[in-house]
């Protein structure tokens, strides 16, 4: 975080602080971690969590991103998920989902994963509310999102303790943009919320 000046931060100063925050590192972590993941073979040679973590964020489509995905994801960890989600919600907007059937296999794939490592805890705080908030992002609209939806919803329910404000900002917009009707997750989240007021100014 950035130096403390005494006033209440609005949640876009907070996003902005954050990432100017983690340029630095970001930065390192890209260099560092250069090598292109087509050149890898096995997904045995994989050597650092940190370098699949940058992969995942420079992916240039949806289909490249998933292709990750599909090769390395018993390597994933909550971290992973939560860059995955958020890049493909990105292209998503930006390319729209292929239509392909390969394209659409691997998203349900990436579903599936998701709401397995939701269910056994894996995905809290941060983790969590980014995967929602990506999922939302990418528009993808069938049976198995609205499964997906009902165990996010289930999860930020029970792990709402964990969020701070932008977590609780973006979970309730993502459920609110997939129209996903969870009247017990909108009591907790709205219940946090008035604990976080401080961390907003009267206008946001």
């Amino acid at each position: 975080m950035g130096k403390k000046t005494g006033k209440t931060m609005s949640l876009q100063e907070f996003t902005a602080d954050c990432v100017r925050n983690s340029s630095s590192t970001s930065m390192a972590l890209e260099q560092r971690f250069s090598t292109d993941p087509r050149q890898l073979t096995d997904a045995r040679q994989l050597t650092d969590p940190r370098q699949l973590t940058v992969w995942l964020q420079k992916a240039v489509s949806p289909s490249s991103l998933l292709n990750l995905h599909s090769k390395y994801a018993d390597s994933f960890n909550s971290i992973h998920m939560s860059a995955c989600w958020i890049t493909l919600g990105r292209l998503s907007q930006v390319k729209g989902l292929p239509k392909e059937l390969e394209t659409q296999q691997r998203l349900l794939q990436l579903c599936s994963q998701s709401q397995e490592m939701a269910n056994s805890g894996k995905l809290q705080g941060r983790a969590l509310a980014n995967v929602t908030y990506g999922a939302a992002k990418t528009g993808f609209r069938n049976t198995h999102s609205l499964d997906l939806f009902r165990v996010l919803a289930v999860a930020s329910t029970t792990h709402v303790g964990n969020f701070n404000s932008q977590d609780l900002a973006n979970t309730a917009w993502a459920f609110a943009t997939v129209d996903h009707a969870s009247p017990a997750l909108f009591d907790v989240l709205a219940a946090a919320s008035t604990a976080h007021m401080g961390d907003f100014k009267p206008q946001d």
